[in-house]
């Protein structure tokens, strides 16, 4: 590899613990990331440069280099010097092809009656990985600073999207007794990612916006803002305002927030080593015997199609694709229609160069509308393609 030496910083990158989560058994053994990188051959120097939820950071000028922490105690006053001192223990690390921050968050943040009140890593890591990534970059610009990020619910990670000295973010949710080697594997190009966020990942503001004993999904429509006052007081809503004078509720998941702050990464979002291209089709309806058999659901009249997707592997690598099958009804975002919802998936591995068919049944009970109009069915998180639809008789209008 080209990147034989590497910088670790962060509490999670030697922590054999806190990767497992809050429900595990007894591992016979954990491969934390120091270990995974090291198991690759490659030359790591660790600095742990703070705790995960206090103001500990180590204070050795001493590159950790075993299989221990060093840990200190330092008072907020001494914050400046600590982080002052963490730079200078990277800057004498220049020889680095790249440095990797393991942050995150553990047990004592999110657990079984453990909430939290915050979309926010813990300041003490806001500092280290700004402290990390500007001296990383003032000493050797051109080489790469990936962010990975361990946690069990969603992180506003916007700070570090616009961080112009990270070039990559991992989102590993709590990785397992083997993550280390997993995360190793995919920094170094060894396995090709395919996963998808679980959940969207919102501003940090949103919690401005919903309360967390407030379990509506539908965001309130003008009319239902004084109506619903009294209710969204009951609940504990925080009704400030958003800036644009609304200050109504905006709903939960993809399928209906509608907040005027954008989501930092939207659900189903996520990268891969390979490029990818689609095509969607409708199958031909001679194949399923003529006429309207394929178009109608000859027990009870309900609508019904076959659609395909081509699924091609533009890039120089092998890799799986989750393709996610998402419907748009003609009233999407009205009347209490969710913009969008998930429909159908499939995983499919494609070789480079190649191509896969993916086959999706689409029935009526999927569609949030029966109304004519234009249906949108997007692949993935951004590819579109509409249909338009008589629905008195299942009739298909047309199809781009």
């Amino acid at each position: 590899t080209t990147h034989g030496k590497i910088t670790l910083v962060g509490p999670l990158a030697n922590d054999e613990l806190i990767p497992l989560g809050n429900y595990h058994g007894v591992p016979s053994n954990v491969i934390t990331p120091l270990q995974g990188l090291r198991d690759l051959g490659v030359e790591v120097t660790h600095f742990r440069g703070c705790d995960v939820t206090t103001d500990d950071v180590t204070d050795d000028v001493t590159p950790n280099t075993s299989e221990e922490d060093n840990h200190g105690t330092i008072s907020p006053e001494e914050e400046e010097e600590e982080e002052a001192l963490l730079c200078q223990q990277i800057m004498d690390t220049e020889s680095s092809d790249a440095t990797i921050l393991i942050m995150g968050l553990n047990q004592d943040i999110e657990r079984e009656e453990i909430d939290r009140t915050s979309l926010l890593l813990p300041q003490v890591q806001v500092d280290a990985i700004e402290v990390s990534s500007r001296c990383s970059k003032s000493i050797n610009p051109t080489a790469p600073v990936i962010l990975v990020v361990m946690t069990g619910g969603p992180l506003d990670l916007s700070l570090y999207k616009l961080n112009d000295d990270i070039d990559a973010i991992l989102y590993t949710s709590y990785p397992g007794q083997a993550g280390g080697t997993a995360l190793s594997h995919v920094i170094y190009g060894m396995y090709n990612p395919s996963g998808r966020l679980v959940t969207s990942l919102y501003p940090n503001t949103y919690l401005d916006r919903v309360a967390l004993g407030d379990m509506r999904m539908r965001p309130e429509e003008e009319e239902e803002e004084s109506s619903s006052s009294s209710t969204a007081a009951a609940l504990g809503k925080n009704e400030n305002d958003n800036g644009n004078g609304d200050d109504r509720y905006p709903g939960r998941t993809y399928r209906f927030y509608n907040g005027d702050d954008d989501i930092v990464y939207p659900f189903g979002y996520g990268l891969s080593y390979s490029s990818w291209d689609y095509s969607i089709e409708l199958m031909d309806p001679m194949e399923e015997g003529g006429g309207q058999q394929q178009q109608l659901n000859q027990e009870d009249g309900s609508f019904v199609f076959d659609m395909t997707v081509n699924v091609s592997n533009t890039g120089s690598v092998d890799g799986s694709n989750s393709i996610l099958l998402f419907h748009r009804g003609p009233d999407a975002g009205r009347g209490g229609n969710p913009i969008k919802s998930l429909i159908g998936f499939e995983k499919v591995f494609v070789q480079a160069g190649g191509t896969q068919i993916v086959k999706f049944h689409v029935e009526e009970k999927w569609m949030s509308s029966r109304e004519d109009g234009t249906h949108t069915f997007t692949i993935g998180p951004s590819i579109n393609y509409t249909l338009q639809l008589n629905m008195l008789d299942g009739g298909i209008v047309s199809w781009h």
